[in-house]
Parts: structure tokens; C-alpha cells; sequence
């Protein structure tokens, strides 16, 4: 069939297609016709849609799922933001990772950073009022060196939970908590009115052995006192008990006593960093609770000192220096403490325009005890026995304590013969008589001597002196003086010639005297074995052994003689020395 002809033939079975024609109604025999087409509706979609419904489907549960899943979010407020990073750094709880660090900005004082968090779901719980965040570093210091895993992994955020209500802003803290809450004891509070060289995480001892750490420290309220927070272990923390007494070893204790030197410190990291020990005498009192405040004392001396609740006060007017005499200086009685002094001030009487230095000392009753070795029952028999002992004689004198140091005392002590000399001046507290101290009575003894001296005509008497001493000079340099000497010295020479002629002559002498006594000793043992044909009473026998005793007596006279001529013949020239 060709395509191009002009009257094709028509399809044997082509469909009819009803339409509108021309106007005239007739169908031109050159437009084509075409089957009338009819088209129907599909009752069910096509399963390609779905493909997007089950996507649709699939991303709500996956949504669903990522945020019921979704951890809660926290901010931590920091100081600084050194080792974090965001999308980085985690946050962990026992080296557990429990969140990650999604944000970080400065705060709207640009005083702090504000960490943004988000923890695992099952943290919720544990997110409360006690919950406590830290940044891990590497931290090196005398007493402990931590975080050094840091060094490789890098900072991370730890958490440890806590109790309360439920909350999701936090304050980071600016160190790493010294003891953690799961670690069994008890704490405590010390007040100390210095610091010294304690701080965090010194340790604390009991008999030279580690029981716990200092966890920090605060002033008080007034300002006035320090207050430290320590953590004593289990199960150590039985041993702190009403009586125990805290004291610090920091450093080196020197003390000098009668038996000398003696120094006491508790290791060497208490040297270098300071350290805190404790002490129970009694231990059958109750345990402390937790949370019960002791005093710190500053070294054993001051924690051994008895402490006395019951104290006298009377105060004191010197009229010489009190310079080396502080606060806490001693009050003794002969040597004895029986107190000490509370304050030392400067007042200005208006009335007489004058100065006046009062000196204020509590006495200690409790120290002194009665002969029964009892304590002072009450204050008024204490106050009566004190003003007794005024009454005979008492008296206050400021004493030197210690030479190298200057530092002064109090002393008490009976002066029978000393005035009562008291000071015209009002006072809340009781008087008591003072007397100079030894040093200022010396001084005015030494300023009455100069006194005097001033008063001595000291021109006349160098005067006087000078023409003494030329005199002198004159008559030594005379031609009198060599001739005495020459003289003197022929003199000398003669008396050492006689001296040893003397000498040879005295050794013959003593010889000859030596044997005169020994042949009158012989004759008298003749004589007295002659007696024996006398009877025992009879009178020639009587005289003759009298006469026998006389001649015995001195021969030894003589023998006593010539033995101290052979060692002294100059005796016999300058006669028996002294």
C-alpha cells in the first residue's frame, strides 16, 4: 500500500469515532475518520505509592524512637573552658561514658562559660540538687598527683550523683572533691584562728598513721575564724570522741627544755605541706557524730595544756616598759603557771593627762589545788584565798622569760617588805599591787650611781691626777731611782750569798739533830726497862715516866724540826712561812 496515494482504501474493521462533523452534516471524503474512544476509571492506586508511605512510616518511628531515647539536656556553668571541646569531650561517671558535650558559649557577664550536655536517658534519675560536676585535668601538687590519663584521652567532664529534687542547671566545681560520697566516715569541722600551712587534701594523722584529708576550708561569718572541713575514714572515724584534741604538725615543733633540744614533726609531707593530728585520752567517752566541731590547736604543747573554764580576772599597772610582754604570755607563781595574760593596751587618763599601760591576766583556780589535792570548790573562796596572800605580801613583777627572744612574764611571789602601791583608777577589774621588775630596779640603781658620779668634781680630780702623775714621772726619771735599784740589787746578791752558805750548813745541822733525837730515844727505852724494878705506885717510878713522856715529846720536837729545816733551810733567815 502506498502511503502517498491519494485515496488510500479505508480499514477493513477501523473503528468508528463519534464526533461532532461539519455544519452541513456531511463527512468530507478527504478528512480521515477516526474511532470513537471510550476511557473508564481504575478503582485501586497503584502500588508504586507504596513506597513513599512505608519511608514515611519507617522516619516517624525513627523519630519517635530518637527523641523518647534522647537523654536529658543539662548546662554546666564553668569558670573556664580549658581541654573541652564541643561534640568532643565526654562526660563520665566511673570512667562510664554518660553523655557528650554538645555547646559551648560564654555566659551573657562574660564571667563564665556555659557547657551544654546531653546525658544518657537512664542518667534522668540521678540528675538532682546533690549531683555534682567536675572538669578532670592532670593535677600535680605536694600531696597528690591525679588526671594523668588526661594526658592522652584529654579533659573530660565527671559526674557524681547525689540526692534531692530533680534539676538540669548545674555549677561545676572549680576542684576535684577531695572524698567521695560513696567513701564510708564521718566529717568535721576544726576552728583555728590561723591557717598555716593546711589546705586541701593535707593529710590527717592518728599516731603518726593516715586516717584522712582536709577537704577545705572558710571564714566565718565575723571574719574571725577559720573553719576547716576534714574527712576522717572508716573505720578510724570511732576514734574521734568528745575529748579528742586536733592539733597541727605542720613544719618542724622545737621546743627547749631541761633535758635540751627536743623536735617532734609528724613525716615529711607534713614538713613540706602541713598536716593536722588528733589525740583521744579518754576513750570511753561517747563518739563524736558527724559534723562536730573541735578546736585546732597550734602545735602538741598547746592540745596536752589543761583547759580551765573558771578564771579570775585582775588587771595590772606598771609604770616601767612592758615592751616583750604579749598576749598569752604566762602568769606564774614562783615558777609555777597559774594563768595568763588576756590583753595589754595603752589607755589615756583625760583626767590627769597622763598614760597608763593596764596589763589584764586571768588566773586559773583550777591549777592550784588545796592540801586535800582537791580543786578550788567555788569562785568566791579562790577570789578570798588570792586577796589573802595580797594581804601578806603578794606582789606582780614583770620578769624576762626568755634571753634570746626578750619575750616577758608575770611573776607572783611574797614581798613581805615591799608597799602596797596600787593605782589611783577606776576599773571593771579587781587590782592587784605591782612592784618594779629586777632589771628596772637595777637600772634606777645604776641611774642613782650616775648620778652621784655627776655630782663629783671630776675637772678637780683630773687635775689633781695629772700633777700626781708628773710628779711620779719626775721622780723616777731622778738620779735617785738607779741608785735605790743598785743598791737593791747588791742587797740581793748578799742575801743570796748567805742564803747558801746557810744551806750548806743546814743539811750537817739536820743530820746532827737527826741522830741526837735517836740516842735520846734509845736512853729512854733503857730507862724504861730500868723502871720495871719499881713497883706500879710507887712515886720515883710515877715522876721518872713523867719525865720519860717530856723527853719523848721533845725529841719529836726536834726530829719534826730538823725535817723542816732539810725542806726550808731559808727558814732559818726569813723564819717559818704561813
Amino acid at each position: 500500500m502506498n502511503p502517498h496515494s491519494p485515496n488510500p482504501p479505508a480499514a477493513p474493521d477501523a473503528p468508528t469515532i463519534h464526533g461532532e462533523g461539519p455544519p452541513d452534516g456531511n463527512v468530507s471524503a478527504a478528512q480521515p475518520s477516526f474511532a470513537e474512544v471510550a476511557i473508564s476509571g481504575r478503582r485501586m492506586p497503584s502500588i508504586v505509592w507504596l513506597i513513599p508511605f512505608v519511608a514515611i512510616l519507617i522516619g516517624g518511628w525513627l523519630t519517635y524512637q530518637t527523641i523518647t531515647e534522647k537523654g536529658p539536656t543539662i548546662t554546666l556553668t564553668l569558670k573556664n573552658a580549658d581541654g573541652l571541646e564541643a561534640g568532643k569531650t565526654r562526660v563520665k561517671y566511673k570512667s562510664v561514658d554518660v553523655g557528650l558535650v554538645e555547646a559551648i558559649e560564654i555566659s551573657d557577664d562574660l564571667q563564665h562559660v556555659i557547657v551544654t550536655a546531653v546525658l544518657d536517658k537512664d542518667a534522668t534519675p540521678h540528675l538532682t540538687d546533690g549531683t555534682r560536676f567536675w572538669v578532670v585535668r592532670p593535677q600535680f601538687s605536694l600531696t597528690r598527683v591525679s588526671g594523668l590519663d588526661t594526658l592522652i584521652s584529654g579533659a573530660y567532664i565527671a559526674v557524681e550523683p547525689g540526692e534531692g529534687a530533680p534539676r538540669r542547671a548545674f555549677t561545676g566545681l572549680d576542684v576535684p572533691p577531695v572524698v567521695r560520697r560513696n567513701v564510708p566516715g564521718n566529717k568535721y569541722v576544726l576552728t583555728a584562728g590561723e591557717l598555716g600551712s593546711v589546705g586541701p587534701g593535707s593529710p590527717i594523722y592518728y599516731r603518726q598513721m593516715r586516717v584522712g584529708e582536709v577537704l577545705g576550708y572558710e571564714l566565718t561569718d565575723d571574719d574571725q575564724t577559720i573553719e576547716l572541713h576534714v574527712f576522717v575514714e572508716s573505720p578510724h572515724h570511732r576514734l574521734v570522741r568528745d575529748g579528742t584534741r586536733f592539733y597541727s604538725v605542720s613544719g618542724i615543733d622545737v621546743a627547749m627544755g631541761a633535758d635540751g633540744m627536743t623536735v617532734r614533726t609528724a613525716s615529711l609531707a607534713a614538713i613540706i605541706a602541713g598536716g593536722i593530728a588528733f589525740d583521744t585520752p579518754d576513750h570511753a567517752a561517747p563518739g563524736a557524730p558527724d559534723g562536730t566541731v573541735f578546736a585546732l590547736h597550734p602545735n602538741r604543747k598547746a592540745a596536752d595544756a589543761p583547759v580551765f573554764t573558771e578564771q579570775l580576772p585582775y588587771v595590772l599597772y606598771f609604770e616601767d616598759s612592758v615592751r616583750g610582754l604579749q598576749v598569752g604570755a604566762p602568769v606564774e607563781f614562783r615558777g609555777i603557771r597559774v594563768g595568763e595574760v588576756t590583753d595589754v593596751r595603752l589607755e589615756f587618763d583625760t583626767a590627769n593627762s597622763a598614760l597608763r599601760i593596764p596589763v589584764t591576766i586571768a588566773i586559773e583556780p583550777g591549777r592550784v589545788p588545796d592540801i586535800d589535792g582537791n580543786r578550788q570548790s567555788t569562785i568566791e573562796e579562790a577570789r578570798a584565798a588570792i586577796q589573802a596572800l595580797v594581804d601578806q605580801g603578794m606582789r606582780a613583777q614583770l620578769e624576762t622569760g626568755n634571753l634570746i627572744s626578750g619575750a616577758r612574764l608575770i611573776a607572783l611571789d611574797l614581798h613581805p617588805d615591799a608597799p602596797l602601791r596600787l593605782a589611783d583608777v577606776g576599773s571593771p577589774h579587781t587590782q592587784l599591787p605591782t612592784i618594779d621588775s629586777n632589771l628596772s630596779a637595777l637600772s634606777h640603781s645604776a641611774s642613782r650611781v650616775l648620778a652621784k658620779l655627776g655630782d663629783l668634781p671630776l675637772d678637780q680630780l683630773v687635775t689633781e691626777l695629772t700633777s700626781t702623775m708628773q710628779g711620779i714621772n719626775a721622780l723616777v726619771r731622778g738620779p735617785q731611782v738607779p741608785a735605790a735599784i743598785e743598791s737593791a740589787n747588791q742587797t740581793l746578791a748578799s742575801f743570796g750569798r748567805l742564803a747558801r752558805n746557810v744551806n750548806s750548813q743546814v743539811k750537817p745541822l739536820a743530820t746532827s739533830v737527826g741522830e741526837t733525837s735517836d740516842a735520846a730515844n734509845a736512853t729512854l727505852r733503857q730507862m724504861r726497862e730500868s723502871l720495871g724494878a719499881f713497883a706500879q705506885g710507887a712515886p720515883m717510878r710515877i715522876e721518872t715516866l713523867q719525865m720519860l713522856e717530856e723527853g719523848a715529846a721533845a725529841a719529836r720536837s726536834i726530829r719534826i724540826l730538823a725535817d723542816y729545816l732539810e725542806r726550808h733551810p731559808e727558814a732559818l733567815i726569813s723564819g717559818k712561812g704561813g
